[in-house]
């Protein structure tokens, strides 16, 4: 199997073979048409798999930290951070005790065009 980096910055790095015998899947997330997103988000905020759901475990808690992306990421983080602070204000916390780390990650090098 070929594998290529068809992305922006990464134009020097050579495609590389593997061999099928070595690969274990092709994974991509699923794309799914008609969906209440609005609903998806409700669901998944209300049945926490294998934890406390977040309104449980932030009670008791003094402060909370939010870790987001910037915006050279795709995360719809304006359409998900109102279910994150319905569930700190469900679990007792206020918004002057909720503060932001942007955690931008690793982007290739910045150029005088960038």
């Amino acid at each position: 199997m070929r594998v290529d980096f068809p992305y922006r910055g990464y134009e020097q790095i050579e495609p590389v073979d593997v061999p099928d015998d070595n690969v274990m899947g092709i994974y991509a997330p699923a794309a799914y048409d008609n969906v209440d997103e609005r609903q998806v988000l409700v669901d998944g905020f209300s049945l926490a798999i294998h934890s406390p759901r977040l309104r449980d475990a932030v009670r008791g808690a003094r402060r909370v930290l939010i870790l987001i992306d910037d915006g050279t990421r795709p995360t719809p983080t304006a359409r998900v951070l109102p279910f994150v602070f319905d569930e700190l204000h469900a679990g007792g916390i206020a918004d002057d005790r909720i503060e932001f780390l942007q955690a931008p990650g690793t982007h290739r090098r910045c150029s005088p065009t960038s």
